[in-house]
């Protein structure tokens, strides 16, 4: 390959590189704003947060937060508390914004927790805030490419108990400065005596020039069985057998609706196979 195009597939990686989160305390500047900080961003969600004496912040005035895949409603915590917040750079058409990220403590009615995710102008002033705590557990993912200069961002959640472990991943990116929902991925693991099945989610973009890129989403679904002794296996209900499978689907951009679609209903199919056993 000549010199010349070698310099540019790697300035163009370089560009389009996965952005990395900052853990940050409410008094940190906002990384690139060294006369702003964290807590003046977190009061355009929190009007009246304050950090108390033991250095916690606390707050009380703060419009419900509507989740990311609706258009109203929303939860706010019954006491409004804010833990590990994190900043990344997130680009929009082209536009290098601001991405905070933070617990805000648990709604009144849920063990969920209410999640903030807002997004912040050149000027860091607030364009769009949502909810997007799913379980009690949740954490921001990566942020990938999906446009010469456009980002998606994943969200992690998690619900587990002694034996199950519940799995749910958010891919959001913005559009017309709101947030929008690609989809919303549900994914299980579980342990029982004799066998294990875990399933984990891979996300990738692949570049594919102008506008939105392809996003593919893959769910590895494993099944192990360890041996039984002969009296145990006689005793016992036949097992099923070990498996090996990756259920994917390709999300591409349809311009008539203005939004991704799947190509399969894999993920349906899972989720169904998942229910019917546990």
């Amino acid at each position: 390959m000549p010199k010349l195009l070698i310099v540019a597939a790697l300035l163009f990686a370089f560009a389009v590189a996965e952005a990395t989160a900052v853990e940050v305390k409410l008094s940190d500047p906002v990384p690139g704003h060294p006369d702003v900080t964290v807590l003046e961003l977190m009061r355009q969600v929190v009007t009246d947060l304050e950090i108390d004496a033991d250095g916690y912040a606390k707050g009380t005035a703060m419009t419900p937060l509507r989740p990311v895949a609706a258009d109203e409603g929303g939860e706010r915590p019954a006491v409004i508390e804010i833990y590990d917040p994190q900043i990344v750079p997130l680009r929009v058409a082209g536009r290098p914004l601001t991405l905070l990220y933070s617990v805000l403590g648990h709604s009144s009615d849920s063990v969920a927790e209410v999640v903030l995710l807002a997004l912040y102008d050149e000027q860091l002033r607030l364009i769009d805030a949502v909810d997007v705590g799913l379980y009690e557990n949740n954490w921001l993912g990566d942020v990938l490419p999906i446009g010469a200069g456009d980002d998606l961002i994943r969200l992690n959640s998690e619900h587990f108990n002694s034996s199950q472990g519940y799995d749910a991943t958010q891919l959001v990116f913005v559009r017309d400065n709101r947030f929008a929902l690609i989809d919303e991925i549900y994914y299980f693991s579980v342990k029982g005596g004799s066998y294990e099945e875990l399933q984990s989610l891979a996300i990738t973009s692949v570049p594919g020039g102008p506008g939105y890129w392809p996003v593919t989403a893959a769910i590895h679904a494993t099944r192990s069985v360890e041996a039984l002794q002969q009296e145990e296996a006689e005793a016992s209900e036949p097992l099923e057998p070990p498996y090996d499978r990756t259920f994917t689907q390709v999300y591409g951009w349809s311009a008539s609706i203005g939004g991704y679609v799947a190509d399969s209903d894999a993920f349906a199919r899972l989720n169904a196979e998942n229910e019917a056993k546990y």
